[in-house]
């Protein structure tokens, strides 16, 4: 480590460095008059960073009109912050007013463009950042029909100077008429099942969704099984034989079938009571055992040997199933296919049957329910 040097001696009439210190200084002029003899005096009172500097102040005849000063025009908002880029811009700076006069404010100097240089000025110390207000705002479009009667658009503040709310009420302009919306594209419309004529859009609960329905909620469609859909069955042997099945669509509601028909048929019912064969309906789903299905209609054996076929839920095993609207035995499913199957059925324990299609017929009705 070097020791510091020797002090040096001040010599009279040295100029001795005793410090810096920023301060403000005030300057005054005592007014005299030019013929006064030379006599130049000045004072100066200063405490912490504050300086007051008094001196003679010379008042001469009025001299000629000095030139006009340069306009400054600061370009607030330029990209430009360094000196680097400000030597750059010098390159495409011209000696014209158009560019003359043009400042930019980098760091605590500005830099004036006069024509061939940049004439720095010294500004102020940038104060401490302000606080910063926490605004609130709001906004409150007018409807159009009130902006028919007059209303306007306007501001009210509400709050303190840190912690304002500003409420703004608009009178925007009406938009243009916008296009009609697609229902089929809506993300609250159900369109599993494809549209037919005279259908509505009604909202269905058990979807959360809207969906298409036929009108009426009680209107019913209506099928046939035709006699070629039936197959003869010229000896068979057992409780249960199957004669004849078709498929039940897609449906647009849960529903319910009312089922009515006739055929003929004869057989030996080895049991207590020959000649007595009978029929039922089964409805199953598809790919499934049709005889686990669930029995909605019925038709008795009597000595005519014509079985006429109605409505029918219960049997002897199960004599408490019955179909209702809000029931769940025989309420079949929307959106799904089912299939509907004919037994040649005997209550006894054996049958020989014979069964020809010829006038077999059934007509299907399905309620929505």
């Amino acid at each position: 480590m070097t020791a510091p040097a020797d002090p040096v001696q001040a010599q009279l009439g040295d100029r001795v460095y005793l410090g810096t210190r920023l301060a403000n200084v005030h300057f005054y002029g005592d007014v005299s008059d030019i013929d006064t003899p030379g006599a130049t005096t000045a004072t100066m009172e200063m405490i912490g960073d504050d300086a007051v500097v008094t001196m003679d102040a010379l008042v001469g005849p009025k001299g000629n009109d000095g030139e006009m000063a340069p306009v400054v025009r600061m370009q607030y908002g330029s990209p430009i912050d360094s000196l680097q880029e400000l030597e750059e811009l010098a390159n495409t700076l011209t000696d014209t007013p158009d560019d003359i006069g043009k400042a930019w404010w980098i760091g605590n100097q500005v830099y004036m463009w006069d024509g061939t240089g940049f004439k720095i000025k010294a500004m102020g110390t940038a104060g401490p950042a302000g606080p910063v207000p926490n605004i609130s705002p709001t906004i409150e479009s007018i409807p159009w029909a009130e902006q028919l009667q007059g209303r306007k658009s306007k501001i009210t503040v509400s709050g303190t100077a840190n912690n304002p709310g500003w409420h703004f009420e608009i009178a925007a302009p009406q938009g243009p008429k916008g296009d009609n919306a697609t229902i089929a594209d809506a993300l609250d419309f159900d369109d599993t099942l494809p549209p037919t004529g005279g259908q509505v859009v009604t909202w269905d609960a058990t979807k959360s969704k809207f969906a298409l329905h036929d009108p009426n909620p009680f209107a019913t469609r209506m099928y046939t099984m035709p006699e070629a859909a039936f197959q003869s069955v010229p000896l068979a042997v057992g409780t249960k034989i199957p004669i004849g099945s078709r498929e039940i669509p897609e449906q647009t509601q849960e529903y319910n079938l009312w089922i009515q028909g006739h055929l003929r048929t004869n057989g030996v019912d080895l049991d207590f009571d020959p000649f007595q064969i009978g029929c039922e309906v089964r409805i199953s789903e598809p790919n499934t055992d049709p005889k686990g299905g669930i029995l909605v209609a019925r038709g008795f054996g009597n000595s005519s040997q014509m079985l006429h076929i109605s409505p029918h839920a219960s049997t002897p095993q199960t004599p408490s199933d019955a179909i209702s609207p809000d029931g769940v035995y025989g309420r079949f499913p929307q959106g799904q296919k089912r299939i509907l199957t004919v037994f040649l059925y005997t209550d006894g324990l054996f049958g020989v049957y014979n069964f020809q299609p010829r006038d077999a017929q059934l007509a299907i009705q399905v309620i929505p329910v």
